[in-house]
């Protein structure tokens, strides 16, 4: 049916690049404990059926951490070549930290990708999967327990005609099964105790309505008693209402009081604004900015006047000295001929002693006299003149004078008006303009205080607050707070008592809602009953007809495990029995015996004897490979040899691939 050609370990466990071919009879390979010979089995397993989703911290239980090499944390795995009716193969596999990372490529014999078989290459051959390969096909050192597997028994029921719905038994046991775990049990006792607990349910229930009944009568009277206290409530109401409209109302006077203040307020900014506003208008009725420049225009003029009058001043004050300036020069020029004649006398009389020299300084005198006389009758007439021009200038400066004091005393006039006695014109029409400013701020204020008391008149409530003198206010705080707790009280008095009331008609309506609960449960008791009868009757044919399949493919079993028990025992046992759970009896001494009575070794024996008559019976002439890791370690040299002659002649029909570390 099926050999193996060639195994290549590229990484796996302990071997790297690791080469073994094979033939396809009978495999002997012999080496030391610890060369790696498990390691070679479970990798062949491996290639076939992967190393699955075990994720079992244990490292004997997790071949995928067992076998990742020490010295590469890199994918691990190989190849293998095997023939399968007659055409050769090549499985490539790799695997990594977990099967997510694994992979699987399929190679025909001249190493193109065949899709032949899938990654489930293993299942597609030999029709079971790796723990039913590792009970039959893969016979290692340690024990391993032979049973009835899901794959196993399908494969061997593939052999009986009509069986295909065998497959799904355990799934349909299993929901049998739950189906009678869900319902009641099928023990007649718990059941009559389920009716029981039922009737009991339905004494106690008569005992609650009869004690409703009698809360019923209770609930009348706290159905009257809650009845007066809603009157009582609904009065409490009616009084806390008019007392929080009293309330209302009182607040409201507050708020008028508070309101007729502030308009009192405004009433006196009003009047004290309009007195402020009368005040100044006496002061400055008259005073704009046009007023203010003519009053300055004739500051102004004043000090040109001024200016004009100190000019005046000025030359009359030089016209009153030019007489004596003029007089000065005719004294000296008189004084001056004088000594002229004298000396011309004198100086004449002294060199010329004649009468006619002697006239020439008097003649020079009458000269002098002459002339001077003529300067002065000049000198007179300017001196008049002057005098004149002096008088004029006098007059003109008197004018000027009495000019700019009618004007200083009439703007001192128009300041004493005003209040203002400075007699610094500049610094009284200062304090006139200060004046101003206040006046027209007066005015500003008078005007916002006029608008805000018309707005304030125009309130509707400006007659009630200006009237509030009359307003009496009550406070009912207190007793808005007494009645409110008063009412609380009452309404939780009701609560209670409708909530007993409520309890005691739920009570006394509960009968009926028990009554109709116990139909329901008494009917759905006998539903149960009924459907649990028919899970086990079901299962029990289920059963049978699981017994009847296996009876089938037994007696094949029971007559291959015969045949090999009583080679390899040389004929002292040749008769078993085996069930359908693969629970084997060993014939001796005219009764059956588990394996339990014998020895380790011939319990070995009995189980490797079984392993090849399930192959016998599960594969008939197609014959697959077999795999033995060491499993006679518990023979004596006897049963040993027995057990390798028996390899041998199967070695003639199907490739034996043993691995062993004692020479035989």
């Amino acid at each position: 049916m099926i050999r193996i050609d060639e195994v290549f370990i590229s990484s796996f466990g302990k071997f790297k690049d690791f080469s073994l071919v094979l033939n396809g009879g009978f495999n002997g390979i012999c080496e030391k404990n610890g060369y790696g010979k498990t390691t070679i089995a479970i990798f062949i397993k491996a290639m076939f059926f992967g190393l699955g989703k075990n994720r079992s911290s244990k490292i004997a239980e997790n071949e995928r951490k067992r076998y990742t090499p020490w010295e590469s944390n890199e994918k691990f795995g190989g190849y293998i070549k095997f023939t399968f009716k007659n055409k050769q193969y090549k499985i490539e596999r790799f695997f990594g930290k977990t099967q997510a990372g694994d992979t699987f490529a399929l190679f025909d014999s001249h190493n193109v990708p065949s899709n032949d078989f899938s990654e489930n290459v293993g299942f597609e051959i030999f029709e079971i999967d790796a723990e039913s390969f590792e009970r039959c096909l893969y016979i290692p050192q340690k024990d391993v327990v032979i049973d009835a597997s899901d794959s196993l028994t399908s494969k061997l029921n593939k052999l009986v005609d009509n069986t295909d719905d065998y497959n799904n038994f355990d799934t349909a046991t299993e929901r049998l099964l739950d189906v009678q775990r869900q319902l009641v049990s099928t023990s007649r006792t718990r059941n009559v105790s389920r009716k029981i607990k039922i009737l009991d349910e339905i004494n106690a229930t008569q005992e609650k309505l009869f004690s409703a009944q009698q809360s019923y009568i209770q609930a009348e009277e706290k159905q009257k008693q809650a009845e007066i206290n809603r009157h009582e409530l609904a009065r409490a109401q009616n009084i806390l209402h008019e007392l929080k409209e009293k309330q209302r109302a009182s607040d409201s006077k507050k708020a008028l009081l508070s309101k007729a203040e502030v308009f009192l307020r405004v009433e006196a900014n009003y009047n004290q604004a309009k007195a402020r506003v009368d005040e100044l208008v006496e002061k400055n009725a008259d005073v704009s900015q046009e007023y203010i420049k003519d009053i300055s225009d004739k500051i102004e003029q004043i000090e040109l006047e001024k200016q004009q009058v100190a000019k005046l001043q000025t030359e009359f004050e030089k016209e009153a000295e030019v007489p004596k300036q003029s007089k000065a020069p005719y004294v000296a020029f008189g004084l001056l001929a004088l000594i002229i004649v004298v000396a011309t006398a004198v100086f004449v009389r002294e060199l010329v002693a004649t009468p006619v020299l002697f006239a020439l300084p008097v003649v020079a005198l009458v000269l002098v006299g002459v002339l001077a006389l003529n300067s002065k009758i000049k000198f007179n007439a300017k001196i008049k003149g002057i005098k004149k021009q002096k008088k004029q200038t006098k007059e003109k400066l008197d004018q000027q004078i009495a000019k700019v004091d009618d004007m200083q005393n009439a703007l001192s006039q128009t300041f004493a008006n005003h209040k203002i006695f400075e007699p610094n014109f500049h610094v009284a029409l200062s304090q006139l303009k200060n004046n101003k400013v206040v006046f027209e701020q007066a005015i500003e204020n008078y005007r916002l205080a006029v608008n805000e008391w018309n707005q304030k008149k125009a309130d509707p409530e400006f007659a009630l607050a200006m009237d509030s003198g009359k307003i009496e206010t009550v406070d009912y705080t207190a007793e808005i707070r007494r009645m409110d707790e008063h009412v609380l009280e009452l309404s939780n008095q009701n609560a209670r008592l409708q909530k007993e009331v409520e309890i005691f008609l739920s009570n006394a309506n509960l009968a009926s809602d028990f009554k109709n609960r116990i139909e329901r449960l008494e009917l759905a008791l006998a539903d149960t009953e009924e459907k649990a009868k028919l899970a086990e009757v079901t299962l029990a044919c289920l059963q049978q007809a699981k017994t009847n399949i296996s009876q089938s493919f037994m007696p094949d079993i029971v007559q291959n495990f015969n045949k090999y028990i009583s080679i390899v025992t040389n004929g002292q046992y040749d008769r078993a029995s085996l069930d359908d759970k693969f629970n084997l009896r060993l014939h001796e001494k005219n009764s059956y015996r588990e394996f339990d009575y014998f020895s380790k070794g011939l319990t070995d024996l009995g189980m490797f004897c079984l392993r090849l008559a399930l192959v016998d019976t599960m594969y008939g002439e197609n014959l697959p490979f077999l795999i033995l890791d060491d499993p006679f370690v518990n023979y004596d040299n006897q049963k040993l040899q027995m057990a390798l002659q028996l390899l041998g002649e199967r070695s003639k029909k199907c490739q034996i691939i043993y691995f062993t570390c004692h020479e035989a």
